[in-house]
């Protein structure tokens, strides 16, 4: 992008240089007319290029949102995994006869006081 701009100024210099030298006439000379087009085709080389820069950063912003989301994703499937061991491990029978035990001795000491 630096060189292009550097291209543009040093074109734009020659150009002013050429229509001020005596004895050019600015309407019919071919040198002045390729150094607009190079001129022209140098500033659309930079949009383009501008373009792409930015096309660039948004398929890098895509791609680390993706990786995010795989992240996340991955770390759904541990938990889960985590739970089922944790589920498959504990008795639902006991577990409810503990709770129940639980509820009838808070209520003992909910009458004791």
């Amino acid at each position: 992008i630096r060189d292009l701009d550097r291209q543009e100024k040093q074109i734009t210099m020659e150009l002013k240089q050429r229509a001020k030298a005596p004895g050019v006439n600015p309407s019919t000379d071919t040198a002045l007319k390729a150094m607009a087009k190079q001129l022209v085709n140098v500033r659309a080389q930079r949009s383009k290029l501008f373009a792409a820069k930015s096309h660039l950063g948004a398929v890098g912003m895509h791609a680390t949102s993706m990786a995010s989301q795989v992240a996340a994703a991955s770390a759904v499937g541990k938990v889960t995994s985590a739970m089922a061991t944790a589920n498959s491990a504990m008795d639902t029978k006991e577990t409810a006869k503990i709770m129940a035990q639980f509820q009838l001795e808070n209520e003992r000491m909910n009458v004791k006081e």
